[in-house]
């Protein structure tokens, strides 16, 4: 053996000792913890499926105190096609008790997903099995809408900011409260649905209320679950209350509020009337639907200006027993419209309609800018008239015949076409007949 200095001896004690010894077991320690924190995000991420149904992934998991989890890369997918339907960058976890607490900072969410995120909410209210926690509280600082670009120009939804959701039992059943404000309007007061489960013999209903005071909400946050709110356009916003009550046997509720910058153009034309465009304002004194079937409607609608196709005028001058000017009958093209205003109320008795535009005419329901375009005043002893009649907005001019089509049965399925008064019944039978006597004297005319 050679000769060593006793100082070479301990360098090379001490290398040895780093190499064979500290080394390989810090080696293993960490080995061993990266395994140990690859474990709990699988196990918090199938946790996270089981309670919302969807497919999670969770990126990273670190438990920094006794009941305090972070995770970091959080996404969910949807558990049959896998699609991403939202993701965030961090997530913190705490558990006291009955009682979580779920803390995120940002969550993006795709706009395809927003019918699934409203029917997580309805499951929400249904215990899951193996969960003990009866408390749950999410609060989340913003809210991103991402997607959602038109053919020709990109559709916008306002970030939610200060999203605050709980989920606790309550004397029914179990209930959910959920507040935000909008990027759009963060100054009024934070917009409140409320949804309570209540577990009876005949099976789960569930009850929302939706208030949104003082504030504005985007009608395309609730496209998922309203599909005819797609028709509105991007800007349209909603204010009032709603109240909606789901059951197995069925479903019924009530809204009132406004309807606010509805883009006529997309609404007419999902719904085959014509062109007609300009920007909407419908104020809802009351609707109650029961099912898919309106039971009453009443309000008024401001629209323009704009533009309206001369033959939706000729079949709005048809149904309300009035005359288009002589110019306009033969006119094949749109029309110049300044302002289109109408108070309305729809009910099982029939349907009655007025003119309110601001003119010196009475009456008056749509004007030009130097001409009166279509008049209709309501008289005290004028009879509603029949639900049925509003079918004459898709019939030919030529014909006295409606088709079938898929607006046509959308209309039928929603309009309360059965009354129980005699006088309203009886103007329904008669429709058809006094459709027809209006073509044929419009076409004498012409």
């Amino acid at each position: 053996m050679l000769p060593l200095h006793e100082r070479t001896q301990r360098y090379l004690c001490r290398g040895a000792f780093l190499a064979l010894c500290l080394l390989p077991t810090l080696a293993v320690a960490g080995w061993c913890a990266s395994l140990g924190l690859t474990d709990r995000a699988a196990a918090v991420a199938r946790r996270l499926s089981k309670v919302s149904g969807l497919e999670v992934r969770v990126a990273s998991a670190v438990e920094s105190l006794p009941g305090l989890v972070e995770l970091h890369e959080v996404s969910f997918r949807d558990p049959a096609s896998h699609a991403s339907l939202g993701e965030s960058p961090w997530v913190r976890i705490a558990s006291r008790g009955e009682t979580i607490t779920v803390k995120v900072r940002q969550l993006r969410v795709a706009r395809e997903a927003l019918a699934v995120v409203w029917q997580l909410l309805e499951d929400g209210l249904a215990p899951v099995a193996g969960e003990t926690s009866d408390d749950l509280r999410v609060e989340i600082d913003r809210i991103v809408v991402a997607g959602g670009e038109s053919e020709s120009r990109p559709e916008e939804i306002p970030a939610l900011r200060s999203v605050v959701g709980r989920l606790r039992p309550s004397a029914l059943g179990r209930e959910m409260t959920l507040s935000f404000t909008v990027d759009a309007d963060v100054a009024a007061e934070p917009i409140r649905l409320q949804c309570v489960r209540h577990d009876k013999d005949t099976g789960p209903q569930w009850r929302w209320r939706l208030l949104t005071g003082a504030a504005a909400l985007p009608t395309a946050l609730v496209e998922g679950v309203v599909p005819v709110a797609r028709h509105f356009g991007p800007s349209c916003r909603l204010r009032g209350s709603l109240v909606f009550v789901q059951a197995r046997e069925a479903t019924w509720g009530e809204f009132s509020g406004t309807l606010e910058d509805i883009d006529l153009e997309p609404l007419a034309a999902a719904a085959s009337l014509g062109h007609i465009d300009g920007t909407a304002r419908l104020e809802v004194e009351r609707v109650k639907f029961r099912g898919a079937t309106l039971d009453e409607f009443r309000g008024s609608l401001f629209a323009g200006p704009g533009q309206v196709d001369s033959s939706l005028l000729r079949r709005l001058d048809l149904l309300l027993s009035r005359r288009v000017r002589s110019s306009f009958r033969a006119a094949g093209g749109p029309v110049d419209y300044e302002q289109l205003a109408a108070r309305f109320e729809l009910t099982p008795d029939g349907w009655r309609c007025e003119g309110i535009c601001d003119d010196a005419v009475d009456g008056a329901l749509i004007v030009g800018r130097n001409e009166l375009l279509l008049r209709h005043r309501r008289e005290r002893s004028q009879r509603a008239l029949a639900n049925s009649e509003l079918l004459a907005l898709f019939a030919d001019e030529a014909s006295p015949l409606v088709p079938l089509s898929r607006q046509v049965a959308w209309l039928l399925q929603r309009l309360p076409l059965f009354s129980t008064d005699e006088a309203a019944s009886e103007a329904a039978e008669d429709a058809s007949a006094r459709i027809t006597q209006r073509k044929d004297a419009a076409a004498r005319e012409r």
